[in-house]
């Protein structure tokens, strides 16, 4: 549903997977390492999250290991991240929370030391009870970016859209995001958006990291308005049928220079009804990602979906956004964050 790749201290290249023989050692060989028994651990992670979501193996691997290291253990690395007497036990805790139907079991989830003083968390997400059928996962690293500033980067948080077991599972994670986040003094957070998150984070309060970002989204409002025949609604000056719909209930009309923040075109709805898109939410058996038509609020069209004509050929798309969210109580993206999560919670 996310992931980022921002610029980082160097690091070595990731180590090459061993071959697992499947065989017991010679009582002459010498046994399994510490660093070997993590790392049989992290790649089998590995193979269970590559049939989750929609990130690309290559990219998943190198979330994963690059800068990291298998053969120091976690616990002191926790306690420099989060400090007092954080352990990987507890992580898993925090993340796994206590979701009706989902759960992460220790087995399935380890932190790993990164980039020095940092640490990168992995789990999947799994159905309560046999056989743990996977629901998703989570990549979240905290780790300094090299100008004196501790960074939160959510790689990724997949979670399976068709099943209703996985219900509150993003709600969850990002809650243990959260928390810890502000456990080890996080100066800012940051994501690229993709997919339902291009939405998603938006409303939880990431911005656009880069101005740019902001005028190529205007300018793909106005193809996507153009393509819905809405040039008369969206202005100058506006009809008053478009209107943001701010998350404490309020309508506020539509005007082009009110569109500030990532959140704004999230916002929009329209008098005339929700309009259809096609989107991706999830692999299919096939590993593929099918596009499905959905109906949605304007501005939740917008950022979801694209259009197609009758050639297939996409007319419009929302692209994939890196995003920023500083972790000051009285930012815009925390007073929107916090009104966002109030409004869900009114829900029935």
């Amino acid at each position: 549903m996310n992931h980022s790749a921002r610029s980082r201290p160097a690091a070595a290249a990731p180590k090459k997977p061993k071959k697992a023989t499947g065989s017991r050692p010679s009582p002459l060989e010498k046994p399994p390492s510490y660093a070997d028994a993590r790392e049989s651990k992290a790649l089998a992670l590995f193979e269970m999250m590559k049939t989750q979501g929609s990130l690309g193996p290559q990219y998943l691997e190198s979330a994963i290991f690059e800068g990291t290291t298998l053969a120091v253990p976690p616990d002191q690395a926790l306690k420099t991240t989060f400090g007092g007497d954080t352990t990987e036990e507890s992580v898993c805790r925090a993340y796994g929370g206590s979701h009706p139907d989902a759960e992460l079991l220790p087995q399935n989830f380890m932190t790993l030391p990164s980039y020095g003083d940092g640490v990168v968390a992995v789990g999947v997400f799994t159905e309560k009870g046999k056989p743990h059928r996977p629901l998703g996962y989570i990549v979240d690293r905290f780790v300094p970016n090299g100008e004196g500033q501790r960074v939160n980067e959510l790689v990724a948080v997949a979670i399976d859209q068709r099943s209703p077991k996985a219900k509150g599972l993003v709600d969850q994670a990002l809650e243990a995001n959260e928390s810890l986040s502000r456990k080890a003094r996080v100066d800012h957070q940051e994501l690229t958006a993709s997919s339902i998150g291009r939405y998603r984070w938006a409303q939880s309060g990431f911005d656009f990291a880069e101005p740019a970002t902001l005028k190529a989204a205007t300018a793909q409002l106005k193809r996507f308005a153009a393509d819905l025949g809405l040039r008369k609604e969206l202005g100058p000056p506006g009809d008053g049928s478009v209107f943001f719909a701010r998350p404490d209930g309020t309508r506020e009309p539509f005007s082009w220079d009110k569109l500030e923040h990532a959140w704004d075109f999230a916002q929009l709805v329209c008098d005339s009804g929700p309009v259809a898109v096609e989107v991706t939410l999830a692999l299919d058996a096939s590993g593929q990602m099918p596009r499905e038509r959905v109906y949605a609020d304007l501005g939740k069209a917008f950022m979801l979906g694209s259009k197609y004509d009758a050639k297939g050929q996409r007319t419009h798309v929302m692209p994939d956004w890196h995003g920023v969210r500083p972790m000051g109580e009285h930012t815009p993206g925390q007073r929107q964050q916090a009104a966002y999560q109030a409004q869900r919670l009114k829900r029935p």
